[in-house]
């Protein structure tokens, strides 16, 4: 996909923007016939598959009784992996990625209080 953030997107304003269908219903994408770009693209089939595969699990886990709660330790795991990846990209990765997540006057907040912390060291 060629549009991942604003910038990309609106940089096609104003341009002749199609959609348009591929594989007899298979992908459908969204794309600047000016530039020959694709902007956006979904296929069908991934969709019904995380659909289904969604719809599954959650039986799965009523079938075996398990509460909400039981898999707050697993989300944890899996979400702090994607901190961990992200950590590891530098301050401009870390700082987009909790402007997406919290807004800009948390991680605003989040800045003046580490910076407080770092003066009291």
């Amino acid at each position: 996909m060629s549009a991942a953030n604003y910038a990309e997107l609106a940089a096609h304003h104003g341009h002749n923007i199609e959609v348009v269908i591929y594989g007899g219903d298979a992908n459908a994408a969204v794309e600047c016939e000016t530039c020959h770009l694709v902007l956006l693209d979904f296929d069908r089939a991934a969709d019904a598959t995380r659909v289904t595969d969604h719809a599954a699990l959650i039986a799965l886990a009523e079938r075996h009784r398990l509460p909400d709660r039981d898999f707050d330790e697993a989300v944890l795991e899996v979400a702090c992996e994607g901190g961990a990846a992200i950590n590891h990209l530098g301050l401009s990765n870390q700082l987009a990625y909790l402007l997406a997540h919290d807004g800009a006057e948390r991680t605003r907040h989040t800045i003046e209080e580490l910076a407080r912390n770092q003066r009291r060291r």
